[in-house]
């Protein structure tokens, strides 16, 4: 695999439909788009189609010859690791070869069918791609590998311990090769402040110590239909592809428990029409169930990740407990949050810490709380100079433990409650929260009746109340802390 070289039902909805598209502009007519799909461009024979699902699709028909080539493309590279992932983006592409329920053995599956295939990761994408003789079944095995190992790949532990050793040894040898060294310098100084000043391969470091959890994670948000652009060139027959697609998908394309929320000037009977052409004769045989995520105890601990050259330093704090948001506490705790972390640099934590001692740039903390499952949680953030790092956290305890157990005042309460009620009102006016909310209610079986009492309930409370509540659930012993930041340097005489 090269660093260098230059789905889920709803991907295989938008994989698949652009099996309705033409091989050449003359039969575009002959074959019907899948709702929703449409035509971006065409240039010299190449087409592009965007689905629905927001995948890009590419078609370069050319029956002159007898293979056909199938490339996914994800818009993600080594400039999207965070701290501590350098090389992540490379070491993904290796674990995306380790297979899925339904292709186990992906090196075995492209032996069988014969294909030259390889993965490839640089600065912004990662791609991979099969190249096969062009028959039908060739095609649908491609196209159904893709699609699955999208979104279904194992990632698993077992196969991150064997194959950064291969990594290691990838790495090595670009260390060995004294142009490679030289390129590698030369980037790193053009691009100070940029991922672009960081090798595709990554960090010795980095790569040995890589956490499973943190490449499943960078796995879920980046592969993706919507960050991805898949490429079909070679022999293709559309209308035969189409017949393919239509047997392969013909289970799973469809969706239930949908819902759509529309805000703003504009006619409603033309927006049902819409709605019910695009989506209105779908259908999916599998009942759909969510998985509770609720709340799992995990113990407090202090971590600190250091972050060399930089000049700010971040902190982070928060715990987790058993609580919907419509428990009975949760009002006290939305409002208690607010005196503690929220509004505008006047809680108790940026008066102390920014209006008074003036060790933070940023600081804020809240209460949150699941509409579905039983998971709340504490959560607090500070920017600061790293040579601030001990006033900083003695601040931040000193003031999490008077809140919890002295409480507030009465005039701290009627003025966070009237600025949490307005704060409400300014969020309603924007459409595009609006419509967010109305979406969100549809799939939680509410409507903005429970804003009101909600609302209600925020001020009819008392600061006894709130008092109570506060010195139960906010607990600084609980807290998981993250430090990030050259505390190293700040520490040197």
């Amino acid at each position: 695999m090269k660093t260098n070289s230059p789905l889920y039902s709803c991907f295989l909805a938008g994989l698949f439909a652009f099996a309705s598209l033409t091989h050449h502009s003359e039969a575009q007519d002959a074959l019907r788009l899948q709702p929703g799909t449409t035509q971006v461009a065409s240039v010299e024979g190449i087409i592009e189609y965007a689905m629905p699902n927001g995948l890009r699709v590419l078609l370069f028909p050319d029956p002159s010859r007898p293979i056909i080539t199938v490339n996914i493309t994800y818009k993600v590279g080594s400039r999207h690791e965070d701290y501590g992932e350098k090389g992540m983006a490379h070491l993904l592409e290796h674990l995306v070869f380790k297979g899925t329920p339904t292709h186990p053995n992906i090196p075995e599956e492209l032996t069988k069918h014969g294909a030259r295939a390889n993965g490839t990761t640089w600065f912004d994408r990662t791609n991979y791609y099969e190249t096969f003789d062009s028959t039908e079944e060739n095609l649908r095995w491609a196209l159904g590998l893709e699609s699955d190992r999208m979104v279904n790949s194992f990632i698993a532990r077992k196969d991150l311990e064997t194959e950064f050793s291969v990594v290691r040894n990838e790495y090595e040898s670009g260390e060995n090769n004294p142009a490679n060294v030289l390129n590698k310098r030369m980037l790193a100084t053009v691009f100070q402040w940029h991922n672009y000043g960081r090798d595709t391969i990554g960090e010795k470091s980095d790569i040995e110590g890589a956490p499973i959890e943190r490449l499943q994670a960078f796995y879920r948000k980046h592969y993706q239909p919507d960050n991805a652009v898949l490429l079909v060139a070679g022999h293709l027959d559309p209308q035969k592809t189409l017949d393919q697609v239509k047997a392969f998908h013909k289970g799973i394309y469809g969706a239930d428990h949908a819902t759509a929320a529309v805000v703003g000037d504009f006619a409603a009977a033309e927006i049902e029409k819409i709605l019910r052409e695009s989506f209105g004769d779908w259908s999916s045989p599998v009942k759909y169930e969510r998985i509770p995520e609720d709340y799992q105890p995990v113990a407090a601990r202090t971590e600190t990740i250091p972050t060399p050259d930089k000049a700010n330093a971040v902190y982070r704090a928060g715990y987790g407990f058993a609580m919907r948001d419509d428990d009975p506490e949760y009002p006290a705790l939305t409002v208690g949050g607010y005196i503690v972390g929220g509004g505008f640099l006047n809680s108790r934590l940026a008066t102390r810490i920014r209006q008074k001692e003036g060790i933070s740039y940023g600081v804020g903390g809240r209460f949150s709380a699941s509409p579905l499952d039983k998971d709340g949680n504490f959560t607090a953030s500070a920017i600061y100079n790293p040579e601030n790092v001990t006033k900083l956290e003695t601040a931040f305890r000193e003031e999490i433990e008077r809140a919890a157990k002295s409480g507030f005042t009465e005039e701290e309460l009627v003025a966070a409650k009237s600025g949490w009620l307005q704060s409400r009102k300014v969020q309603r006016s924007s459409d595009s929260t609006l419509a967010q909310s109305l979406s969100s209610y549809l799939h939680y079986g509410r409507n903005f009746q429970w804003d009101e009492q909600r609302e209600e309930a925020v001020r009819n409370l008392t600061v006894s109340q709130v008092n109570n509540v506060i010195g139960k659930r906010l607990d600084y012993s609980k807290m998981i802390i993250v430090k990030a930041g050259d505390f190293k340097k700040s520490a040197a005489p």
